[in-house]
């Protein structure tokens, strides 16, 4: 399992209003091939910043995959907090393929 914190950690002056580790949850990013990326990022991050360094990481460029929570995508300005996400909750990366989701086939 790689452990990738995009917030490297938590300021310890309990007067700052990002010392509240109440702001901070870890998520897990699966790929099809069952290798886990752990991020810890706060819960009004932008996903778009997650999938970034996922793809980053992975070699990957980050406009062929396709993020998934409970079967439905995830889209570039949700956040966890918008999601609901908890610590330790699952988003599943996939290939995105053109035609894989919405829209009509002609």
């Amino acid at each position: 399992m790689l452990y990738l914190p995009v917030i490297s950690y938590i300021m310890s002056n309990t007067n700052s209003k990002y010392s509240d580790v109440n702001i901070y949850i870890t998520i897990k990013v699966k790929d099809g091939t069952g290798d886990d990326t752990m991020f810890t990022i706060k819960k009004i991050t932008k996903m778009k910043k997650v999938f970034d360094v996922y793809a980053q990481v992975k070699g990957i460029e980050e406009g062929s995959l396709c993020f998934m929570l409970d079967g439905e995508r995830v889209g570039d300005n949700d956040t966890p907090e918008l999601l609901g996400l908890e610590d330790d909750d699952q988003i599943d990366c996939f290939y995105d393929m053109p035609g894989s989701w919405g829209g009509d086939f002609l």
